[in-house]
């Protein structure tokens, strides 16, 4: 136990928790089965069911024909009847992987010696330590050249440069160069504008200030789509986000980062979490990985030998993102004065707003059996063997413990679920301490069909 002197009277106390083991996690019931969004595999508590449909989604389109999971019917009915925790294990077929978030531009301005700008993103106007100008044509549906009149920050002036056309023009994605010598004498010496051509307008090209990741997996997480009227996002929906940086302060070396729903717009915004006053300073107690979390669990082992490893090192405190990582560090952000150093101000993102993709896995496929459809091979969308994991984690009585464990949507009458059923009733028999709810007969049985199962 480590002591330290803060100020007169005042102590700090380092307890060392390296020994105390962890408890389990407890619920009234736990349940596996397919959802629309969320970590695959991953046992996850949620306390009201307000809770799982942010966490889990509820309906989902499939061809012209909205679908809810028996899943989310279930927790629906769970909480509805009074339950109060429930354990929720979503499976999946393939594989699936969370979106991260699109380029958070730093504030870099324009500076002397080989600079690769990570701050603007403009159209016909934008800032670059200043100001900037410029005309992309896209009358061909790509860049065919680009001018831009340029003020900088210590009023120097350049005006008119011209990129001329080359080949069939800059296609989107083409990075565009303008050398120190083309910028003109008015240039700080040595400097490089690098800048990218993005959906037929300019964006600047470096490094990301920091990069968030989505909690919840699959391509349904993806928001990356062009902005259309008021700030509506084409792939925006109620099942995902995007990420907005407002009242960044250099002069303190701090911002806000704001979780949107990703079907909102510019004129009503959907807010559904407001982290203020973050930080990149590690040492700082509102350093941005500290305050939003950046844990993610894998699945680790393999057969019944299973469990889920932990990587990051704060806990995640957001429902919905976590810091994949932090490019821009500014450690030890105030100098002896108490003034920004200048070295770490253009490190602090831009107030800006952006989207999430690159998001794998659909819960998508084939033609998906639902409801009374659900047969021996197709049970909405998945086969028995896609709840293995699932099952084995959940055998293990000193990280879970619940009531109850259910799989709506398998059914004893089908040899291909009933394997499955076998091994939780068998997980059920093992631990001692729960009751496995077990579905016999599909839709539409009797009750004499199921005397004669049993």
């Amino acid at each position: 136990m480590a002591e330290t002197l803060i100020s007169p009277g005042v102590l700090a106390r380092e307890n060392d928790q390296s020994q105390i083991t962890s408890q389990p996690v407890q619920a009234g019931a736990a349940i596996v089965g397919p959802t629309v969004k969320g970590q695959v595999n991953i046992p996850t508590l949620v306390t009201s069911y307000s809770e799982y449909l942010a966490t889990f989604g509820s309906t989902f389109d499939s061809g012209s024909d909205e679908y809810s999971f028996l899943t989310s019917i279930s927790a629906y009915n769970y909480f509805q009847n009074g339950g109060t925790s429930l354990l929720v294990t979503r499976v999946a077929s393939g594989s699936f992987t969370a979106a991260s978030s699109s380029k958070v531009d730093a504030n870099t301005g324009l500076v002397s010696g080989a600079q690769t700008f990570t701050t603007n993103s403009f159209n016909a106007t934008g800032s670059l330590g200043g100001t900037v100008s410029g005309v992309v044509s896209t009358t061909d549906g790509s860049g065919t050249g680009a001018e831009f009149d340029i003020v900088l920050a210590d009023s120097e002036s350049i005006t008119s440069i011209s990129v001329a056309e080359t080949g069939s023009g800059y296609a989107v994605g083409d990075t565009v160069t303008l050398t120190s010598q083309s910028l003109g004498s008015n240039e700080p010496g040595g400097t490089d504008l690098i800048l990218t051509l993005v959906a037929g307008n300019i964006q600047s090209a470096g490094t990301d200030a920091f990069v968030l990741e989505t909690l919840g997996q699959g391509t349904i997480m993806n928001s990356t789509s062009t902005e259309g009227a008021n700030g509506t996002l084409p792939s925006g929906s109620a099942n995902n986000i995007r990420w907005e940086i407002v009242n960044p302060d250099t002069s303190r070396g701090v911002f806000s980062v704001v979780v949107r729903q990703g079907n909102d717009n510019n004129k009503s915004k959907s807010v559904l979490e407001t982290w203020t006053n973050v930080s990149l300073d590690p040492k700082s107690p509102n350093y941005i990985s500290r305050v939003i979390g950046d844990q993610t669990q894998t699945v680790a082992g393999s057969g019944t030998d299973v469990y889920l490893q932990t990587s990051g090192n704060y806990k995640n405190a957001s429902r919905y993102v976590r810091v994949k990582q932090v490019n821009l560090k500014t450690p030890d952000y105030f100098d002896n004065n108490g003034i920004a150093k200048t070295a770490y101000t253009a490190s602090i993102p831009t107030a800006q707003s952006g989207t999430f993709g690159d998001a794998e896995g659909t819960i998508l496929t084939g033609t998906g059996n639902y409801y009374d459809n659900i047969n021996n091979t197709d049970s909405q969308g998945l086969v028995g063997g896609n709840y293995t994991t699932a099952f084995n984690l959940l055998a293990n009585k000193d990280e879970y413990v619940f009531n109850i464990i259910s799989v709506p949507g398998l059914y004893y009458e089908f040899g291909n679920h009933k394997t499955q059923l076998d091994n939780i009733i068998s997980l059920a028999e093992t631990r001692g301490d729960c009751i496995a709810v077990v579905d016999t007969q599909n839709y539409g049985a009797n009750v004499s069909s199921n005397r004669n199962r049993s």
